[in-house]
């Protein structure tokens, strides 16, 4: 009984710690509808987090690729498909670094080396990208950043999956 009095009073006061402390807070914001049906597995999943000021004309998403996070400074008003092509680039693995070639020891400019290892040329692989919501499916490519972009929304590229967060509190 007491302790809501106490509250209360500390409240009335103005007391200016209390004051900056509730300034802090950030107003939680009301889920979206993808969240309604996020289960456990997915809270596990890796976040691709989107930092979109209002007012701003970029947005930042930034994902974590082969143990780097890669951040893509994107417009708001850019389709999706464009961004989407970028996050392929990213996801793509970096080609094999050519090894030493065997040469002999006296170079003789425009002679052919004496042993050329020359490996076949990776084949190009396809990664399948995709921005999807469990409610509303996959969504189209046409959309613009600014309305693809949603909290709970699901990125997968690949084999890999990760869980759309907007605006986190930092």
């Amino acid at each position: 009984r007491l302790l809501p009095v106490i509250v209360f009073t500390i409240l009335r006061s103005g007391s200016p710690f209390l004051t900056t402390a509730l300034q802090r807070i950030k107003p939680c914001r009301p889920p979206a509808r993808c969240l309604l049906s996020m289960n456990m597995e997915q809270a596990a999943w890796p976040r691709a987090i989107v930092m979109s000021e209002d007012g701003a004309e970029k947005m930042n998403i930034a994902i974590p690729f082969l143990g780097k996070t890669r951040n893509l400074n994107r417009p708001k008003d850019e389709p999706l498909s464009k961004v989407m092509v970028r996050i392929r680039q990213s996801a793509m693995p970096p080609p094999p670094k050519g090894g030493k070639k065997a040469r002999s020891k006296g170079f003789v400019p425009g002679a052919a080396p004496a042993e050329e290892v020359s490996a076949p040329p990776p084949a190009e692989v396809e990664i399948e990208c995709l921005l999807e919501c469990s409610v509303d499916g996959v969504v189209s490519e046409d959309t613009l950043n600014q309305d693809a972009w949603v909290h709970g929304r699901t990125l997968r590229v690949g084999a890999s999956r990760f869980l759309v967060h907007v605006n986190p509190p930092v």
